[in-house]
């Protein structure tokens, strides 16, 4: 964890744990990134319209 934390990267191609793959070519296998954007942009409007 130091490494990574000291070593200033900021991107990994691949990361195992606990024998099973975490990361796939940097990216997060099953992760809906085009859903987490809408869910925080929906969540900032509404908290941004009080």
């Amino acid at each position: 964890m130091a490494a990574l934390l000291l070593c200033g990267a900021d991107r990994a191609d691949r990361v195992m744990v606990g024998g099973q793959w975490r990361v796939v070519d940097g990216q997060i296998p099953g992760l809906d990134v085009a859903g987490l954007i809408a869910e925080h942009s929906a969540a900032a409007r509404k908290l941004v319209a009080g």
